[in-house]
């Protein structure tokens, strides 16, 4: 679970755009994006994954979950770019805000690290702590969603 740099994503949006480019996730592809910036230099992506043979089975559904950053001008990078970390449900990751609806369109996780994570996802809707997310376009796809 390690980070992506690419010198040339001067903005999250280019980040997401490349990296959840459905051609590039092989038998699994995004089924629908959302995302948050929670800072100048933050943000949050959720994205339900689903089977690119079978789109419609909830059972090959999951949630992705990326966190991205701002990396500053170093040795490494002649100038400010993006980087982003992804990882998905079962691993229980710290981020909750995630569209409410994206957990009754998966498959809930038998138990674990994701089945705390959703209920954890559950309490912040409840307490208000969840920030909203907007839809984000998917690369390549004039229909933003398999649900709309």
């Amino acid at each position: 679970m390690g980070w992506t740099y690419c010198e040339h994503w001067r903005t999250p949006e280019e980040a997401i755009a490349e990296t959840l480019d459905p051609g590039a996730w092989g038998e699994s592809a995004p089924a629908e994006i959302h995302w948050v910036r929670t800072s100048k230099t933050t943000a949050e992506v959720y994205a339900i994954m689903a089977d690119k043979q079978h789109p419609e089975d909830r059972s090959r559904r999951w949630i992705l979950v990326g966190i991205l950053e701002r990396a500053e001008p170093a040795e490494i990078y002649q100038s400010a770019c993006w980087g982003i970390k992804i990882m998905d449900e079962a691993v229980g990751p710290v981020y909750t805000n995630v569209p409410l609806y994206y957990l009754s369109k998966v498959d809930p996780p038998p138990v674990g690290y994701g089945a705390a994570w959703r209920e954890r996802v559950r309490a912040d809707q409840r307490s208000g702590k969840q920030r909203r997310c907007e839809r984000f376009p998917i690369p390549g796809r004039e229909v933003p969603s398999l649900y709309e």
